[in-house]
């Protein structure tokens, strides 16, 4: 009995340390992990992370999961819901990313190398889809004029002219 009483408070401890050291992990992290579970034991998450996946993008005539997924390292997709159920929102997010953003009207030229991306699709009560790119640790999104170069390119590849 000691020996089983010692056993449980070795696994109480732990469970302790992997609990706070999952707690204070950065958000990319924190939410790859998210996704791992989600993908294996959350139904609903699933029904919506796969419909959000087959959206089309219609500047390129490809679904998110072909668009985001085609130059990320590390990568997964979050389902979210909202307290009131007023807001759904599938959150993609990618590592390693390098972006060349050059020659876009009214904006100065932007390099990103081996950066996260983080794609947010909003669906709110009306089913109306908001969807939002944030580069690096910005908390501010990218414009609109932007978002389809971004898309492009995680798509096809960063290129340079050179």
């Amino acid at each position: 009995m000691k020996n089983l009483g010692k056993v449980l408070i070795v696994i109480v401890i732990l469970g302790a340390i992997l609990f706070g050291i999952y707690s204070i992990l950065p958000e990319f992290s924190h939410n790859i992990l998210r996704s791992m579970y989600q993908a294996k034991f959350d139904d609903e998450a699933k029904v919506k992370i796969k419909a959000t996946q087959e959206l089309t993008n219609p500047n390129l005539k490809q679904n998110y999961k072909t668009i985001l997924e085609s130059h990320t390292d590390t990568k997964g997709w979050v389902y979210d819901k909202s307290e009131d159920g007023s807001t759904e929102t599938v959150t993609f997010y990618g590592n390693k990313v390098s972006l060349i953003l050059k020659e876009i009207p009214d904006h100065e030229d932007m390099l990103y190398d081996g950066t996260t991306v983080k794609v947010t699709f909003v669906t709110d009560a009306e089913e109306n889809i908001t969807v939002n790119v944030y580069l690096g640790n910005s908390s501010t999104p990218v414009d609109d004029v932007v978002r389809p170069y971004v898309f492009a390119q995680l798509l096809n590849g960063s290129t340079t002219d050179e």
